[in-house]
């Protein structure tokens, strides 16, 4: 009797081991199916790059400007890419602007789309005017989705991508005589464009965003063109 029963019992649970095994292994191989484009580092590869370019902020007066840094990006085996990034920001107003942010993205398996990455992110921008002896800190979270796809090009390869997001920032400090505090939430999207050949990669990125005037200088930026060059490896 007890070897019937066990011989049964162990009937009805084959059928959902087997279930439970497939997804198992189906779940890491629809993810490692599509990995994340526009990086600057090639697949399983590392990049490191310089990057430039110009940044504009929305507060009560206009703060613009040319910017200039570098960057690192890191693709790792399976969906998942890293990017960190470091810039200086000198506005046309004298003040000094530092901001610093990483990125991290998962590929997803999405059918009839090319490529599709979640994206979280983490920044920080410390503002400081020397003329008014004001500072200000603005942390901020971008998290959304990057829509994209690669194209061959003989031995390049070019990846075109849009990238919408939620931005999430807090702020403290003051920004030329205003005082800046609280939380804000909005949002933004890149439209970038990656070009790798050999050990060298290349990428423009265009933003566009708005946390509104109470906040101080995002990590991002509400306007900004970025122009990027860099070696892979």
């Amino acid at each position: 009797m007890n070897m019937s029963n066990s011989r049964r019992m162990h009937g009805r649970a084959t059928p959902l081991a087997a279930v439970l095994g497939l997804a198992a292994l189906g779940l890491p191989a629809a993810l490692a199916a599509q990995a994340c484009v526009g990086s600057m580092a090639p697949a399983h590869g590392a990049a490191v790059y310089a990057t430039g370019g110009y940044f504009h902020y929305r507060f009560s007066q206009d703060i613009q400007g040319a910017q200039y840094g570098a960057g690192a990006a890191i693709d790792f085996p399976g969906p998942a890419t890293l990017e960190v990034e470091g810039v200086t920001r000198q506005p046309a107003s004298g003040a000094t602007v530092f901001a610093g942010s990483a990125k991290a993205l998962i590929g997803v398996h999405v059918p009839m789309v090319a490529s599709l990455c979640l994206t979280a992110g983490a920044g920080a921008t410390y503002l400081h005017d020397a003329s008014s002896l004001t500072s200000n800190t603005t942390l901020a979270a971008p998290i959304g989705l990057r829509f994209g796809t690669g194209i061959p090009l003989g031995l390049a390869r070019l990846e075109p991508y849009l990238e919408p997001y939620v931005l999430l920032a807090t702020t403290t400090g003051t920004v030329f005589d205003v005082q800046t505090s609280g939380a804000a939430v909005g949002g933004g999207a890149d439209a970038g464009l990656t070009l790798r050949t050999g050990p060298l990669a290349a990428g423009i990125v265009l933003r566009v965003a708005s946390i509104g005037t109470s906040i101080g200088p995002s990590p991002g930026g509400d306007r900004a063109v970025l122009v990027r060059l860099g070696i892979t490896f």
